[in-house]
């Protein structure tokens, strides 16, 4: 369904604006698809979290995982169902897993993370390639960025957001691993030159 409205979408660009390429076109698909799939996941979490009381909370572990997810990437699962589900767990998982931890995990966690990402990150998939060492680096240096700023963060908040943000900060960083991607059959995309 998603993907026959962004190809209607796309055709109408090209219709307008015949100068787009067949290249730039698919691109062009790609992004839409992608940009209406990731905003109306995020919106379906928030929704189910306003009736719980959980908005705040779901909403922090969002930008978390996503801000991360923006430099460090990550696998993708192969369906749009599969991806909601994992979505859902990964996001909810963490908020859930916040209120029964009853102290601040985020020096601990964050170790882990760090070693993580120095050791896998930027995840390099078939959709979303590294093309070349000097974008890894970059990717790298961002993500490395942004999980300092995070554990800033969690030494400023509450422990209950503090451990949202570490539980996600692990998640995303486990998804770059290796054994990430042997488990859900993503692939590398061998094109870092």
């Amino acid at each position: 369904m998603l993907s026959r409205i962004t190809e209607y979408i796309t055709k109408q660009a090209v219709l307008i604006l015949p100068d787009i390429t067949p290249e730039k076109a698919e691109k062009i698909e790609y992004g839409l698809y992608m940009g209406i799939s990731d905003i109306s996941k995020v919106l379906a979490l928030l929704i189910v979290s306003i009736p719980l009381n959980i908005f705040l909370l779901v909403f922090t572990a969002i930008l978390s995982a996503g801000s991360l997810r923006l430099s460090l990437g990550g696998i993708h699962s192969k369906t749009q169902i599969r991806c909601l589900i994992s979505y859902f767990l990964s996001i909810y998982g963490s908020v859930y897993l916040s209120y029964i931890i009853p102290i601040k995990i985020n020096i601990i966690i964050f170790i882990i993370v760090y070693t993580l990402t120095y050791l896998y990150a930027p995840a390099d998939l078939p959709s979303k390639p590294i093309v070349s060492s000097k974008h890894k680096r970059k990717l790298r240096f961002y993500g490395f960025i942004t999980l300092s700023l995070l554990l800033l963060l969690t030494t400023l908040v509450s422990t209950l957001f503090a451990n949202i943000i570490s539980i996600n900060a692990l998640i995303v960083s486990i998804m770059t691993t290796p054994l990430a991607y042997k488990l859900t059959g993503n692939t590398l995309s061998k094109k870092e030159g």
